[in-house]
């Protein structure tokens, strides 16, 4: 297994699809990321892209945005982790973290962690929900309107429980 470096995104992201479609909801910060990069090249003027290649298919994806954390994506191969901190150990980026989907972030810092003598701590841990049906909902009677002016309370009623929520 080997690691390519990219310093083109739209690259990176044509070599990467393959993985990264694999699991479209679970990767959608890596997706959401590469697509900044190549719509607003100033956004994040230093970044590291990895890509760790079996066979020359795309099993695992690094990448950094300096001076954030680094995202791993849900790797098709799991010894695609260590091959990838590897990478991101001796290309000497700056790591304050590893964001990504359990197991493999867990697997992705103590890999970090062991080469570097450095201590991880968790700090965040959120969860991801892919939408994978969806019901058909009943019709019910009215219509859109604008609002008006005896709308005030409700919409402030309805703005403040949004939020409290």
């Amino acid at each position: 297994m080997d690691v390519q470096r990219y310093v083109d995104p739209a690259a990176f992201r044509r070599e990467a699809a393959p993985l990264l479609m694999a699991s479209p909801g679970r990767n959608s910060l890596p997706l959401a990321i590469i697509q900044t990069l190549i719509d607003q090249p100033d956004a994040y003027p230093t970044f590291h892209l990895w890509l760790a290649l079996d066979g020359g298919s795309p099993v695992g994806l690094a990448m950094q945005t300096q001076p954030h954390n680094v995202i791993i994506a849900d790797p098709t191969d799991p010894q695609a982790i260590a091959v990838l901190a590897d990478a991101v150990v001796s290309d000497a980026a700056p790591l304050p973290g590893v964001i990504g989907n359990l197991p493999f972030a867990e697997v992705c810092t103590e890999h970090i962690a062991a080469a570097t003598g450095r201590r991880a701590e968790l700090l965040l841990r959120e969860g991801v929900w892919e939408l994978t049906t969806v019901n058909d909902v009943p019709a019910v009677p009215g219509s859109a309107r604008p609002a008006m002016q005896r709308d005030r309370d409700l919409i402030r009623r309805w703005l403040a429980a949004f939020s409290d929520e």
